[in-house]
């Protein structure tokens, strides 16, 4: 974490009295994957009782949603892709789920809180990780038409057409096998190229010492604002990196079982040593960020 200014202590005091005994932000960060599949209803019982309130309310069923959103890689911001007739976001998309997080956690929210605070901290924590993941922000979207098919990126262009979204890379997979799609090259693949053999604690410290803080990393304006300023960082890093030399290189035949038409693609040479750099950047600043985010909530 990047907790190092006056409010450090305020904000690690309010955190701890959120969390449980033992618990660090680091090991409550995977608890919102562990929600996203599992049964909804006013009947679940389960031993952890935050856990318990998040799955029996129903407002939560569909959190799966709530990692990402699918931006045109071209959308100059997302304030400007969130409006008709070049709309691309939804009302639980990652960053709408971020901010209604916040609010739980703010001295100042009356409404009726749909998360506990604990809840809440686990899904900021997080949310604003995933926000920084390229392909959980940037997302292809196919032009089927041509010879070869292409990756439309003009927000004008998809929604004219209505060209069918490659869900952050999800169906597109590397030379054309099932289990290497894009978008988990970089969940997991990049990730590892980057950490190199090292566990999580000594990469983050080698990140957090070798990668220097940029000043543009910070937030303008009201801290609620802070996602779509993130989400629109993170689709141009998505166009300049993420879907840079990707090539489609085929069309997948239909399958039963696939939610959509999925397609073969090709990497341009050097692609996974070029982006292990953007995923160090992408930690850090997701790291750099969080931590700014925590301080402006709870001072």
């Amino acid at each position: 974490m990047f907790l190092q200014d006056d409010n450090a202590q305020t904000t690690l005091n309010q955190i701890q009295q959120i969390l449980k005994q033992g618990e660090t932000l680091s090991n409550v960060a995977t608890w919102a994957d562990t929600v996203k599949r599992v049964h909804f209803g006013p009947d679940v019982t389960v031993a952890d009782k935050d856990t318990q309130a998040f799955r029996r309310d129903l407002r939560n069923k569909n959190n799966r949603n709530w990692h990402f959103v699918d931006l045109a890689l071209d959308c100059p911001s997302y304030d400007e892709c969130d409006v008709t007739p070049i709309k691309f976001t939804t009302p639980d998309d990652v960053v709408h789920m971020i901010n209604t997080a916040i609010r739980v956690l703010t001295p100042e929210n009356t409404a009726t809180p749909r998360f506990t605070k604990r809840n809440a901290l686990r899904l900021i924590v997080h949310l604003v990780g995933d926000l920084h993941q390229p392909l959980h922000v940037g997302s292809g979207y196919i032009n089927p038409n041509g010879d070869p098919i292409v990756i439309a990126r003009s927000p004008q262009d998809i929604k004219m057409n209505d060209f069918p979204s490659d869900h952050g890379g999800n169906h597109l997979l590397i030379g054309g096998v099932a289990d290497r799609d894009l978008h988990s090259h970089w969940d997991t693949d990049l990730v590892g190229l980057a950490a190199n053999g090292a566990n999580v604690n000594t990469f983050a410290s080698s990140l957090k010492a070798m990668t220097p803080v940029d000043p543009t990393w910070n937030g303008q304006g009201q801290f609620l604002t802070w996602a779509k300023q993130w989400a629109s960082d993170t689709d141009k890093q998505s166009a300049a990196h993420a879907y840079d030399t990707v090539t489609i290189t085929s069309e997948i035949g239909d399958d039963p079982e696939a939610e959509s038409t999925r397609f073969g693609i090709a990497l341009g040479n050097g692609y996974d040593n070029t982006n292990r750099n953007v995923v160090d950047t992408q930690l850090v600043k997701a790291g750099f960020r969080l931590a700014k985010l925590l301080e402006a909530i709870f001072n």
